[in-house]
């Protein structure tokens, strides 16, 4: 995650493997390797304007993409339900920052494979593509109302649009179904505190936390950051 007033917000999903197939890394300076998860928490790709295939960084030559393309086609050719392929293809598209093709191939792999919807809303918030992220963990959430690392993960997607109302009662959804989930309330302290200034809103969350987790150093960190922005104090 990106740093936010020196303080980090918090996921409250681990990335992990996907269940049956592996999608291919999307942003690694090597060649891809399909024992390699696009969720595994790779650093995210650039979100700028699309540019040439990333150099392979044993051999400094271009990567490969044009003939990894043609090999997922004809395998998509063969079967046009080949959820790896797609998912492979999908990830190569994203790697060269090519979004729209990405987003339809990804868009296809959920159809065949609803249940990696909260995957695909953890790829897509690691890639700062917030409403896209946004949109998988509605989905996500409506097949798990009672996820609260859901509504935690989609609260922060809100949290980086500006939507700090919106995040804050995703937060507290959170906290509804699982009222020591530390993730909900380290990131109410945060909005609340730093972005809206609602600092007995902010407090109510920290003094829980300091609760569940006394003398943790995050936690004390995020006790300093707090008492420094009620005082006024910037740094």
């Amino acid at each position: 995650m990106k740093q936010d007033q020196a303080i980090y917000l918090v996921v409250g999903i681990a990335f992990g493997t996907l269940l049956g197939f592996m999608l291919f890394t999307a942003w690694s300076d090597r060649p891809l390797n399909e024992n390699q998860s696009a969720f595994a928490g790779q650093t995210p790709p650039p979100t700028g304007p699309a540019g040439p295939p990333a150099a392979d960084a044993a051999g400094g030559g271009a990567f490969p993409m044009q003939q990894m393309l043609q090999e997922l086609k004809q395998k998509l050719d063969a079967n046009p339900d080949d959820d790896a392929a797609l998912s492979q293809l999908a990830s190569l598209y994203a790697r060269a920052n090519m979004w729209p093709e990405a987003d339809r191939y990804f868009d296809r792999v959920v159809e065949l494979r609803p249940d990696l919807k909260p995957q695909l809303a953890n790829f897509y918030h690691d890639a700062e593509r917030w409403d896209r992220a946004i949109e998988f963990y509605t989905q996500a959430i409506a097949a798990a109302p009672r996820d609260p690392n859901l509504k935690v993960d989609m609260g922060i997607c809100y949290k980086r649009l500006g939507e700090f109302d919106r995040a804050l009662e995703l937060f507290g959804e959170a906290s509804e179904i699982q009222d020591d989930h530390w993730q909900a309330l380290f990131n109410t302290v945060i909005v609340a505190g730093f972005d809206l200034g609602r600092y007995e809103q902010a407090e109510a969350a920290m003094a829980r936390l300091e609760q569940m987790r006394p003398g943790e150093t995050d936690v004390q960190r995020l006790r300093e950051r707090l008492d420094a922005a009620r005082n006024g104090d910037a740094g």
